[in-house]
């Protein structure tokens, strides 16, 4: 049997698209495990509907970005919000337009 000695690089969650009330993901969370706990940052959501889906992302510099195939000529873009010290965008969109978030994804911190 193997062990495994170091932790997954990224954790996603998928929410079912009728979930109400939307889930609120917490900025980090911490995952236990044999080799110690693994603490992990919101770093991307999903959105998706109508046959189509979106991202917001923050990058290592904690600056939020959009990908929506259908803006900016498909070109990701900088958030128009502030910065993610002054306040999380990443949080506190459960939308993008008439799509909700989808999938959660976290990466180690």
């Amino acid at each position: 049997m193997s062990r495994v000695h170091s932790h997954t690089p990224f954790v996603t969650f998928e929410v079912a698209p009728d979930a109400t009330p939307a889930p609120t993901p917490d900025r980090t969370i911490t995952i236990p495990s044999t080799v110690g706990p693994a603490i992990y940052q919101l770093r991307s959501i999903i959105y998706s509907g109508h046959m189509h889906f979106a991202v917001r992302l923050r990058d290592d510099r904690d600056v939020t970005w959009i990908y929506d195939g259908q803006d900016n000529n498909g070109v990701p873009y900088r958030s128009a919000d502030e910065t993610y010290e002054q306040v999380d965008p990443l949080l506190h969109q459960s939308s993008h337009g008439t799509m909700s978030a989808h999938i959660y994804i976290y990466a180690l911190a």
